[in-house]
């Protein structure tokens, strides 16, 4: 069996999320600085911060190569990352674009789901491709439920 922090991974793709990661640790507090108020401070933050966390951890990963037991773990938190992210993504736009009551229950929704994934990527590192899958669907879908509501408050 390969070990998979054996197999080539794709330099450039930590190439671009460093530069990435440097953007966004750039304008990022330009993004929460600016915003209208303190609500809109703490969403700007929570998403630059976990924005931020997905490019440096996946940054980290691909730009060298790493033992097998630091890899693992840059691996489970790389993925653990990407649930965050798009949580966070979700925070800033549930706060800003939504009425509160919808805003904050999609929001819990999409941590909830996200907390799922990020639990899947700490602790089942090697679950079936359909639970993954499934996971990152529920995450980057559960906007579904709301999309009459989403589809009002963007107006």
């Amino acid at each position: 069996m390969v070990h998979a922090s054996s197999i080539p991974r794709p330099r450039l793709r930590g190439v671009s999320h460093r530069v990435a990661l440097f953007v966004v640790l750039l304008l990022g507090p330009g993004l929460v600085v600016l915003s209208r108020d303190r609500v809109a401070m703490v969403a700007a933050a929570i998403y630059a911060t976990s924005l931020a966390g997905m490019f440096g951890v996946s940054a980290s990963l691909h730009r060298r190569d790493w033992g097998p037991r630091a890899f693992n773990w840059l691996r489970r938190a790389d993925h653990a990352m990407i649930f965050a992210c798009i949580a966070g993504t979700y925070t800033a736009f549930c706060v800003l674009g939504l009425p509160d009551a919808i805003g904050t229950r999609l929001m819990i929704l999409a941590w909830a789901a996200a907390g799922l994934g990020i639990v899947r990527a700490a602790c089942w590192p090697h679950a079936p491709r359909a639970v993954t899958s499934g996971l990152f669907v529920l995450v980057g879908w559960v906007v579904i439920a709301y999309l009459p509501e989403v589809h009002a408050g963007l107006d």
